[in-house]
């Protein structure tokens, strides 16, 4: 298969600097955050499943932002609700360390990762519109590497501030105050904005693709587990708060690494191959890594591995759907990716807990097991069935999302239509049909 890959141009690049710079401020601030209160819930005694549950409490509002985004953007429009989210985000953020209480910060955490996810509905879906079909592609990993790289810099900004004390969660609110002066002050116009809202073909994807949002939903529960529970394992293997926050960097960094390398290997084979040993390397790092001596260098770079090789999984789950999914139910489809990728986010966090009350070891458990669990399934689907692509193969690069989150479009053009000039739709000998 052949595939030319075009650049985003000068004035994409123009219209979504704002964007971009707003959401480099935004996730520096969010990554920031998340250490301070994972790091302080521990020095606080909080119990481990405590702190789980306060991650499972954050993602079922990153859940719940990511159903009612869309229709706020629709109703508003962009600015209004990046601004409105944004200070609920900044605000909220002072009242961690005015009230240290368990229920408080439940509550607490369950607002802030709703705006944060309504924060990513604008992003998204402004990127989506300043985007050509022939350009999606690119201008989607230029946001991943920003968002990874910044969220990076807030866990590793965590270690000039002092843990015990107000001043990372007073630096973090502030930060996320001033991700709204990039959009407030651009002369760029905001995307236009309609209200239209479709219903979630879960049947449809379930009966085109179940392996897609199975994926999905796996790969949120390991994300969630690294950013929820990683300063938590670290404190219990004896790493200072500094050691925290370069162990927390890692993983944000290292899982972009192999964002694109492993999007073109599943462009040159079948993508459930890719999947399966994608998921069994992932699960082989985090053994090997259960084993290895607490606080050695080698938990450390193997976080980065583990992140490099499990963190595309989101991404070879949306081009797997996007093979066989009809193209008029591709935009709608990347939602039901979304809420699997929700399930796992809510129930990874909690789980993995209740491993680590028993073990700090739990954390790397936690792990493998999410990649090992649908590895029966895989090898089901490889071995009985054969690849069912009605719809041509969909080149990684100009269909996908590398991130795992969420690229929303609200406005009607769907996300991930081939531009016919730059797609070869004839299939390609090394992956049949």
């Amino acid at each position: 298969m052949s595939a030319t890959i075009i650049a985003p141009t000068h004035g994409q690049f123009t219209a979504s600097r704002a964007v971009l710079t707003a959401t480099a401020i935004v996730v520096s601030s969010a990554g920031l955050i998340s250490s301070s209160a994972a790091i302080r819930a521990a020095n606080e005694g909080f119990s481990t499943s405590t702190i789980g549950l306060l991650g499972s409490a954050n993602y079922a509002g990153f859940f719940l932002g990511a159903l009612v985004g869309p229709r706020l953007v629709a109703r508003v429009g962009h600015i209004r609700v990046y601004s409105a989210l944004a200070s609920v985000a900044a605000s909220f953020t002072l009242l961690l360390p005015l009230v240290i209480v368990p229920a408080a910060w439940v509550v607490v955490r369950f607002v802030l990762g709703l705006a944060m996810s309504g924060i990513y509905v604008v992003v998204e879906s402004w990127l989506n519109s300043v985007a050509t079909n022939r350009t999606r592609g690119r201008l989607l990993s230029i946001y991943l590497v920003v968002s990874n790289v910044s969220f990076g810099a807030g866990q590793l900004l965590f270690v000039a501030t002092d843990a015990g004390s107000a001043t990372p969660f007073l630096v973090g609110s502030a930060i996320c105050s001033l991700s709204v002066l990039p959009l407030s002050l651009s002369a760029t116009p905001a995307p236009r904005h309609e209200t239209t809202h479709r219903g979630l073909p879960i049947r449809a994807v379930l009966r085109a693709a179940p392996l897609a949002p199975a994926t999905s939903a796996m790969s949120g529960f390991g994300i969630s587990v690294i950013v929820s529970l990683g300063a938590v394992y670290g404190a219990r293997t004896g790493m200072t708060d500094s050691e925290i926050g370069v162990f927390l960097a890692v993983g944000s960094i290292g899982g972009i690494l192999l964002q694109w390398p492993i999007g073109d290997l599943s462009d040159r084979f079948p993508r459930r191959l890719v999947i399966l040993f994608t998921n069994v390397g992932a699960a082989a790092v985090a053994g090997v890594a259960g084993s290895a001596d607490d606080g050695s260098v080698f938990i450390f770079v193997a976080l980065g591995l583990y992140a490099a090789i499990s963190y595309p999984l989101y991404s070879l789950a949306m081009s797997h759907l996007n093979d066989v999914i009809e193209p008029e139910l591709r935009t709608a489809s990347a939602g039901v990716l979304i809420l699997a990728y929700g399930v796992g986010s809510v129930t990874g966090p909690f789980l993995a807990s209740l491993l680590m009350d028993w073990e700090a070891v739990g954390f790397w458990v936690s792990l493998a097991a999410s990649n090992l669990i649908i590895t029966p399934y895989l090898v089901y689907r490889i071995v009985t069935r054969r690849r069912e692509n009605k719809w041509k193969h969909v080149p990684f690069g100009a269909e996908t999302t590398p991130n795992p989150g969420m690229f929303v479009n609200v406005d009607d053009e769907p996300v991930g239509t081939p531009d016919r000039s730059t797609v070869d739709t004839q299939p390609s000998p090394r992956n049949p049909r």
